[in-house]
This record gives C-alpha cells, structure tokens and sequence, in this order.
C-alpha cells in the first residue's frame, strides 16, 4: 500500500510498509511492517528501538481500527463552524490582541489562569484553565501557529476537555476597505463515551453538538467582541487599561464540556 523511510537519530535507520489485506464480509487485516538498522549493533539498542516501534505502532494501529469501524458514525460526531465579529479599524491591534493570550486572565472572566511559552518565534504552547457558566472548571492546553503576515492563528488542543476527542481552531483577520472581518473557526470531534457523564444520561449526540456550539460560540463571540472593543477604542494598538468581557450567561440546558 505504502511505504516510508525514517529515522529516529543515535546511528538508527528504518523504512516501513503499510498494507490492506481483505477478508472479505465488509472486514479487512490492516499490517504494518517496520525495517531497521541500529548504528554499533549493540543488542540492547536494538531491543530499546524495537519496543519503542511496536508500541507506536500497536497505538496507531488501534486508533484506526476505532476510526474504520465508527467511520459513519463520525460524520455525526464531528462539528465545524464559525463567529465573524465586523471591526472598524485596522487589523494589526485586533491581531495584537489575539496574539497576546498572556493578557487574557485579567480580561476575559472565564479565563481563570492561562501560562503561554513562545521558544520559537510564532509557535505558543498555552495552558488555559477557564471557568464555565456553571462554576466549573477546567483544564486545555494547545498549540498555536501564528501568522502574522496572513492574519491567522491556527491551533490544536493537546488536551481536551472530556467532551471532546479533538478541537482545533483558527482565527482570522481579514482587512478590507471599510475596517476587518475577525472570525474563530472550530472543529470538533465528541467524545460519545463522555456525552451521558458530562451532559447527563439520556442526552442525545443532536443536544450535545448544539451544547457544544452554544458553549464554544459563546467563548469565542465574548473574546472577538472584547477584540473589537480594544481596536475601537484605541485603533493604535489595545490598550492596558480595566476594559473586560461581559460575565458568562447562563446556559439553557446542558453543562458546559468539561
């Protein structure tokens, strides 16, 4: 099916080989195949390479097996949408904002603590923990590309909330004649196993996406309006001063994902 090459540095060199084989009845034998060479031939090194390799491999291998099997099913798991905010000013204060997630605790109140560390100029790893409408709380941590040069930030959760499988994201700054459009995408992927736990038993897949939504729509909405509030008031760049989100309403139904 397909084949690869790799290496994983101290002298070792490998390929691989990815093939399908049918059984027959709607079922199929997925094998992976690894060859590798260890610089110095020493056995122990060997021994470390080749535990290292399978158990990778059995991980991956078990993730597509979960992911072929419950293949119709993710259509109905996965959630993609997006908030536009118009703002009447110029797009590099409103990036600014977006780009300096170290202000966001003392701006934004569902941001309860958030560290951010930048060792490679545009890439941020970010540990936010947020408060939900309902007193809870709880832990993300993401990764963020930044490109200034097009207006984007594009992100992906390393850690989720237990509602989710999966969540990246991007933000979007796009200038015109009259001022930008800012605008946060998401895609999701629930967490079925969590839905009845998280929302309470009997909640469907339909009430959880739209929890979902209303949940992430809203953080995101209160973040792009206090964007635009920021620009607005300052077109040179966000000021320092108390200028804060509106407090987090009440959901109609539904916890928020934790």
């Amino acid at each position: 099916m397909g084949r690869g090459a790799w290496g994983v540095g101290f002298g070792v060199r490998g390929a691989g080989r990815w093939t399908v084989q049918e059984r027959g009845s709607g079922a199929c034998r997925l094998v992976l195949l690894h060859d590798f060479t260890v610089g110095g031939d020493r056995a122990e090194d060997a021994e470390w390479v080749r535990r290292a390799t399978d158990t990778n491999s059995r991980a991956e291998l078990c993730r597509l097996k979960d992911l072929a099997e419950r293949w119709e099913r993710l259509d109905q798991l996965v959630l993609s949408f997006e908030d536009s905010i118009r703002v009447q000013g110029p797009p590099e204060p409103v990036y600014g904002f977006l780009h300096r997630v170290a202000d966001w605790p003392r701006l934004l109140p569902r941001v309860a603590r958030l560290e951010v560390a930048e060792d490679t100029p545009g890439v941020q790893v970010m540990t936010m923990d947020t408060r939900t409408a309902d007193g809870a709380a709880h832990t993300t941590q993401s990764v963020r590309v930044c490109f200034p040069d097009s207006g984007r930030i594009v992100y992906k959760q390393t850690r989720t909330p237990a509602l989710m499988h999966s969540h990246t994201g991007q933000w979007s700054v796009v200038p015109d004649a009259s001022g930008v459009t800012v605008t946060s995408r998401h895609t999701v992927l629930l967490r079925e196993e969590a839905i009845g736990p998280v929302l309470g038993e009997g909640t469907t897949v339909e009430q959880a996406r739209r929890c979902l939504r209303r949940a992430l729509g809203h953080n995101s909405t209160a973040t792009l309006a206090l964007a635009k509030r920021h620009t607005q008031a300052t077109p040179h760049g966000p000021p320092h001063g108390p200028v804060t989100a509106p407090a987090a309403r009440p959901r109609p139904a539904g916890r928020a994902p934790r």
